[in-house]
């Protein structure tokens, strides 16, 4: 499953990530992802299931926050490794399209 995943994002074709997130509520840990500039972020997973899924996001790349806040996205600036602060509630899907590799310890 995580190597499907992990060739979806790199090849543009994120249908399985979508196929278990529609319709659920879910957290995205590191939503901005790595971009050169603010407009490429449109292109990352995070966007894109907002219209599909119940999704939230958190990321420490402020800039990103705020750009993806003025498109209507639901996210905040929150460490990773720091999750007291996080958004009250459950949620049925957690994923990291691009924040586990900077954790050292989970």
């Amino acid at each position: 499953m995580i190597k499907m995943v992990n060739q979806s994002m790199q090849s543009g074709k994120w249908s399985p990530i979508l196929y278990y997130c529609r319709g659920k509520r879910v957290l995205d840990v590191g939503c901005v992802g790595d971009y050169q500039h603010l407009d490429q972020i449109k292109n990352n997973i995070f966007f894109r299931l907002s219209g599909h899924a119940d999704i939230y996001g958190i990321d420490i790349n402020v800039e990103g926050i705020q750009y993806l806040q003025s498109l209507g996205c639901k996210c905040h600036v929150l460490n990773a490794k720091d999750l007291s602060n996080l958004h009250s509630g459950k949620y049925d899907v957690v994923f990291s399209s691009h924040g586990l590799r900077w954790l050292s310890k989970i």
